[in-house]
């Protein structure tokens, strides 16, 4: 969160246009491929609420998943989930499409991913399932009515969030943290594959 909300102060110094510098753009996943990442610490100007709904979603979800399950699982589902949204962005664009080489923003991506891990269908997770669920139906109603919205972003995070939940949550608890390293690390293998492929 820190580092984010230190990322948007600086969008505000004038000739720095870090914003620009850092947005994934499906017309440069090539050329800069580290924007994929990148694009999760900067958020869309000059309105402080994405940035702020964001970091919201991040504190509320990001903590009760760090104090259930640890904090590096918090850290790699959030790299991975940010890596996720955008490869989601780049497969389902195309070159003679108008947003090939529209800058995309924000940590929507990583903050669905840990939403993704709590919708995992398991008892040994003590939260509101149904504050989650209502989460994301009004992120999705809000999509709908929203254009400049990434949904793909969106739902790319929520599909690696819930996939390293289940690695993690679903195998007993011994086998558990193996289990997902394991898979976290074929996961980040077959996005790349992907990523490199598009």
């Amino acid at each position: 969160m820190a580092v984010t909300l230190a990322c948007f102060v600086l969008q505000f110094i004038p000739g720095l246009h870090l914003q620009q510098a850092l947005a994934f753009s499906p017309a440069l996943a090539e050329s800069q491929p580290w924007r994929a990442l990148t694009a999760a610490l900067v958020h869309a100007q000059p309105n402080p609420g994405h940035v702020f709904f964001n970091m919201v979603g991040l504190f509320f979800f990001g903590t009760f998943v760090e104090r259930s399950v640890g904090s590096r699982f918090l850290v790699a589902v959030y790299v991975l989930a940010a890596f996720g949204g955008s490869l989601l962005t780049l497969l389902l664009s195309s070159p003679s499409a108008a947003n090939w080489h529209a800058g995309y923003v924000g940590a929507s991506g990583a903050v669905f991913g840990i939403v993704g891990v709590l919708l995992t269908p398991t008892r040994r997770l003590d939260r509101n399932i149904s504050g989650v669920v209502l989460f994301v139906v009004l992120n999705v109603g809000y999509m709908a009515i929203e254009p400049t919205i990434a949904w793909q972003a969106h739902l790319g995070g929520l599909l690696v969030g819930f996939v390293l939940g289940c690695l993690r949550l679903l195998p007993p608890r011994r086998l558990g943290p193996p289990v997902f390293w394991v898979g976290a690390g074929a996961l980040a293998v077959v996005m790349g594959a992907l990523y490199a492929l598009a």
